[in-house]
């Protein structure tokens, strides 16, 4: 609690320093522990926060100890986010030299809001004037979540070879060589020789037909045996 309150009395000096008078005003902060963030020193060292409305852009290291600070930021509202690599942190709406009689100025402003430095919690995608409570000034900032940014490379999986189509036609051919050989071992003597005759009535009918073709066409078999490549040499 004490270290808190000293934490507050240095930003406020800080804050009082960086402010410029005519010329804009400091806004300061920091990153705090958090159940996702142990140590702050565990931020990496490109560790920045940004406070942007479109028309003015300030940019800020964040120290070892988590702290950060902008000095003479214009009067505005403005969005301010955190790059922390694999660190998330929630965006705020912070409104800079909104004043009683100065807030009429700025759009969207929020009721109530009077102060040099106003912080809101705020969503992305959502309405502007959709805050949601204030908070203190300095600004304090927790680490709500983590990013993994690796990536596993893929592993060989021979199941996967499985949903190939050609491998699956090609166990088939390998079971049919295999396996129907057993099959047929495993059949009645007598369905073997049944089948074996009907295998050969089909061969003696497709020998007769092939040469009743010949005989009826005969023209069709001097096709077949034309010598092409004789033809193609000049042979007679």
């Amino acid at each position: 609690m004490m270290l808190s309150s000293l934490w507050v009395m240095a930003t406020a000096g800080v804050c009082a320093g960086l402010g410029v008078s005519g010329t804009g005003t400091a806004v300061i902060g920091r990153i705090v522990e958090s159940q996702l963030l142990p140590d702050v020193s565990g931020l990496p060292y490109d560790c920045r926060v940004r406070l942007s409305n479109g028309e003015h852009t300030y940019t800020a290291p964040v120290r070892a100890d988590g702290g950060f600070s902008f000095g003479g930021v214009a009067k505005g509202s403005f969005l301010l986010q955190t790059q922390c690599g694999m660190y998330g942190v929630m965006p705020l709406r912070v409104d800079v030299g909104q004043t009683q009689s100065s807030a009429d100025e700025l759009a969207g402003a929020v009721d109530g809001a009077v102060g040099d430095v106003a912080v809101y919690r705020t969503l992305r995608g959502g309405e502007w004037s959709a805050v949601q409570g204030r908070l203190d000034h300095p600004i304090t900032l927790e680490v709500h979540r983590t990013f993994d940014y690796y990536t596993p490379p893929p592993t060989f999986n021979p199941l996967g070879m499985l949903k190939n189509p050609m491998v699956l036609a090609g166990i088939f051919i390998v079971l049919s060589l295999f396996v129907m050989p057993k099959f047929v071992q495993w059949i009645d003597p007598e369905g073997v020789a049944e089948m074996n005759r009907i295998k050969d009535e089909k061969a003696k009918e497709a020998a007769v037909k092939a040469r009743t073709q010949r005989q009826t066409n005969p023209s069709a078999e001097q096709l077949a045996n034309f010598d092409v490549s004789g033809w193609l040499a000049g042979k007679k």
